[in-house]
C-alpha cells in the first residue's frame, strides 16, 4: 500500500526499513520497474501504471522466487498495459515465477507460458493454450429442420438461419442430443466441428 502524499523514494525506504532490506536490494527493485527517474514524485501524481510498478517494486525489494499479482492490467490504458506485459515477462525471463490471477484468459495468454484455471478453490487445469484447447471440447455448428428444438437440447447458442452454434459440446453429450432431436422428428441436416 503506497501512501499518496510522499515520494516514491519515501515509500521505498518505509519499506526497506520494515523489512531490513539493504540499499542494493531497493535500487535494484527499483530500475527493475523502470521507476528510478520518478522516484521524487509524490504518489499523488503517478499514473495509475506508475502507481502498480511501485508496489511491484516494494515486493521486489524483499528479492522473492514467486511473485503473486491480481488483475496487474487493470484500468491500464494501452500503452501501460504493454508496458506491465513486458514487465512480467522480463520478471520471469530472470528467474522469477509470476503468478498471475485474472479472469481475462486472452490478457493472461499474452503474458504467461503456463495456464492454470480454478474452480471453486480447486485447480482444474495446468498447461500451455495448446494443451488446454485440445482438452476443451469443439464448438459444433448443428443444421436442422428447428434451430429452436435444437437450442432447446443444446442450451443457448448462437442461431443463424436454420444453423446453431453451440461451445463446449462433448461427443456423448452430442450424440445424445442429435438423438432426443431425431425423436421428436427434427430432420438434422449437418453436425460439424467449427473449423
Amino acid at each position: 500500500m503506497c501512501i499518496r502524499d510522499s515520494t516514491g523514494r519515501d515509500n521505498m525506504r518505509i519499506v526497506q526499513k520494515q523489512l531490513g532490506l539493504n540499499d542494493g536490494a531497493v535500487d535494484r527493485a527499483v530500475r527493475t520497474v523502470r521507476l528510478q527517474d520518478q522516484m521524487d514524485k509524490k504518489v499523488a501524481k503517478y499514473s495509475l501504471g506508475m502507481k502498480q510498478r511501485l508496489g511491484i517494486a516494494m515486493a521486489l525489494a524483499r528479492e522473492p522466487q514467486l511473485l503473486v499479482l491480481d488483475e496487474p492490467t487493470n484500468g491500464l490504458d494501452p500503452s501501460g498495459i504493454e508496458e506491465m506485459r513486458d514487465l512480467l515477462r522480463r520478471l520471469a525471463a530472470g528467474g522469477v515465477t509470476v503468478m498471475v490471477s485474472s479472469h481475462l484468459l486472452d490478457e493472461v495468454d499474452k503474458m504467461a507460458s503456463v495456464l492454470g484455471i480454478i474452480d471453486n478453490g480447486r485447480l482444474i487445469f495446468q498447461g500451455t493454450r495448446e494443451q488446454l484447447h485440445a482438452c476443451a471440447p469443439p464448438t459444433l455448428i448443428i443444421d436442422s429442420a428447428d434451430p429452436v428444438a435444437a437450442a432447446e437440447i443444446f442450451g443457448s447458442g448462437e442461431r443463424q438461419g436454420s444453423r446453431l452454434r453451440v461451445a463446449g459440446q462433448t461427443p456423448q453429450i452430442t450424440a445424445a442430443g442429435i438423438a432426443r432431436l431425431v425423436r421428436r422428428g427434427v430432420d438434422v441436416y449437418e453436425v460439424v466441428n467449427e473449423p
